[in-house]
């Protein structure tokens, strides 16, 4: 049993050792992080770029235009795909919730920007007995969400507590956020 745990142990090693090779491509002399001489947060973070930056928030609401208008089938993170690339194990699990809730199904999406996940499970989703898709996001893409995007299912969120009170949720797929 011993020898059984230290292979697995091993591998896994081997496993983040092989992730760390591809997600942080750099000279080995480089530390990961952010550097600069900043005297303040604000002037750092406005030297900076992210996720708020308002160009990101113009092409996903344009690659969601294409796909509400049925000119696209799929989308990504603002990228347009050709073809459909289901998220099975999320599918698998938002059915397997709503079966084990009598066809209710209430998600909190975190992170949700306009619905993608949701646009990407629906054809799995018609027959639902209740269905509320609640994303809680930044600020402008709450509000984008609620004057372009929401038909019902679909409402946008500032705040995860208002989310709670506004849907009563009985799932949050963490596939979601980690994009799994």
């Amino acid at each position: 049993m011993k020898n059984s745990l230290k292979h697995k142990d091993n591998r896994f090693i081997q496993f983040l050792k092989l992730i760390q090779k591809i997600c942080w491509k750099r000279k080995k002399t480089e530390k990961p992080g952010f550097f600069g001489n900043y005297s303040t947060w604000h002037e750092a973070r406005t030297c900076s770029g992210g996720y708020d930056a308002p160009a990101i928030l113009e092409k996903t609401k344009a690659a969601m235009r294409e796909i509400v208008a049925g000119r696209a089938i799929f989308e990504r993170d603002s990228v347009l795909l050709p073809q459909c690339e289901y998220p099975w194990p999320l599918i698998s699990f938002l059915l397997f919730t709503a079966a084990s809730n009598c066809g209710r199904l209430s998600v909190l999406d975190f992170g949700g920007a306009l619905g993608s996940s949701y646009h990407q499970c629906r054809p799995f989703l018609q027959h639902m007995s209740e269905l509320t898709w609640a994303v809680v996001e930044q600020k402008h893409f709450v509000e984008a969400g609620r004057a372009e995007f929401s038909p019902k299912p679909v409402s946008f969120y500032e705040n995860p507590a208002e989310a709670v009170f506004g849907v009563q949720p009985n799932v949050l797929p963490l596939p979601i956020v980690t994009g799994k």
